[in-house]
């Protein structure tokens, strides 16, 4: 579970940036082009792709609650380099749902 949002921007002008602490539901409320649906597509592809862009606009990181299953979990699906392929340190190559993912240890 994310148990904390920091987002790059501010609630207005002056204001260091937001840091979301997070309950069951969070609830994005702001006008259109607000960012709302971007933010919300970061996440997605955080959590679910595994896709950390540096051009993110809305997102600067997600914190999540410590879980000891997660970690065995994710250690049990990392899969060995192909050949050719480049494994960055501190980065693993996962196999989920018939992709293969290129994924940041610390997630």
């Amino acid at each position: 579970m994310i148990t904390r949002l920091l987002l790059k921007t501010a609630s207005s002008p002056g204001q260091p940036a937001l840091e979301v602490e997070t309950p069951s539901v969070t609830i994005f409320v702001g006008p259109n082009n607000a960012g709302k649906s971007q933010a919300l597509r970061e996440i997605y592809n955080f959590c679910v792709l595994g896709q950390i862009n540096s051009a993110r606009l809305i997102v600067n990181k997600l914190i999540f609650e410590e879980r000891p299953f997660a970690r065995a979990e994710f250690d049990s699906i990392k899969a060995p380099p192909l050949l050719g392929e480049v494994s960055n340190p501190g980065w693993s190559n996962i196999n989920v749902t018939g992709e293969r993912l290129h994924v940041n240890d610390e997630m």
